[in-house]
């Protein structure tokens, strides 16, 4: 007979998801993550897990923009200068956003 989840069982998932997401693991981790209840979460917690699928989002973004990259390499393009700098300071916009957001400030 399988018990229910526990508190700490959801937490320890919540963890796992989210260092899963740095990895090859990155698409089951956001699934899972997706499938986890916040309201089952304690506070903290449930900030984490909102905290986390947001990060999960701007990731899949990322890696979005470095696969046009790699395409246009593969077709003979070399990336630019310029559109390197653009991705790296769209990325440092998103990171100051999410610094802020964590730190009480609205968007």
């Amino acid at each position: 007979m399988r018990r229910p989840p526990t508190a700490k069982t959801k937490r320890a998932r919540l963890y796992l998801d989210a260092s899963r997401l740095l990895s090859e693991g990155y698409d089951s981790a956001r699934a899972d993550l997706q499938s986890l209840a916040a309201v089952r979460l304690d506070r903290s917690d449930a900030a984490l897990l909102a905290a986390v699928r947001n990060v999960a989002v701007k990731l899949r973004t990322a890696l979005s923009l470095s696969a046009v990259d790699a395409q246009a390499g593969a077709s003979g393009q070399e990336p630019g200068a310029d559109q390197t700098i653009e991705h790296a300071e769209e990325a440092l916009k998103r990171t100051e956003s999410m610094a802020s957001i964590g730190a009480g400030a609205l968007p």
